[in-house]
């Protein structure tokens, strides 16, 4: 039996984001971003449906083309942290300019059920954005990244048997999947750009 202890590191790169908000209600994303196969359409789909309080089939993710807003790309573990913080900014932006247009108070408005509500009064979104409202938002590594570390940990287990391997198990733990609950926190923000990355992985084994 052996057992090696592992980590992975939580890097953030430069990244930007646009988010439009159309007549119909639904809202388009789009950033050079790349989806491999790891899910980055359905987390950033869920992260601006959240954000502007809309059903997740209302918002259409457009990524990979050069002529939409810089993006990290994916590799190394920083993709959706990345663009998911980038696209969190442009929806906070386009949530400052509803708010304005509704004569609300951005710090109190919530956005639910594609409307925007302050108090008993509610609006829905296809009226306050004419032929159109979007914002453009942007992440890229500061003073955290130089202060602190952020890492999840996690193990590996073999068990040998001559020159076959049976059984090898490894897992890892860290903080909630993505996209967790929004907040406007910076300590629940900088939590939520970890966990946009790093999913929960519940434990699991493979045998030969």
């Amino acid at each position: 039996m052996g057992m090696a202890a592992a980590t992975r590191g939580n890097p953030l790169r430069l990244s930007k984001a646009n988010v439009r908000l159309n007549p119909d209600g639904t809202a388009i994303v789009r950033m050079a971003m790349t989806d491999i196969g790891t899910g980055t359409y359905t987390i950033l789909a869920q992260i601006a449906a959240e954000m502007l309080g809309l059903p997740v089939e209302q918002v259409r993710v457009e990524l990979g083309d050069t002529d939409f807003p810089e993006a990290a790309g994916s590799g190394g573990s920083f993709g959706a942290g990345s663009s998911g913080s980038a696209l969190f900014e442009a929806c906070q932006a386009l949530r400052e300019k509803l708010a304005q247009l509704a004569h609300m108070d951005p710090q109190t408005a919530r956005f639910n059920n594609g409307s925007i509500e302050s108090g008993e009064h509610s609006i829905r979104l296809a009226e306050l954005v004419g032929s159109g409202v979007e914002a453009d938002g942007e992440i890229r590594p500061g003073r955290n990244n130089k202060d602190f570390s952020q890492q999840s940990y996690g193990a590996h287990f073999a068990e040998v048997v001559s020159t076959r391997i049976p059984a090898r198990c490894g897992c890892a733990a860290c903080s909630a999947s993505s996209p967790p609950a929004v907040s406007s926190t910076p300590r629940r923000r900088a939590r939520r750009r970890l966990a946009a990355w790093c999913s929960v992985w519940a434990p699991r084994c493979t045998r030969q």
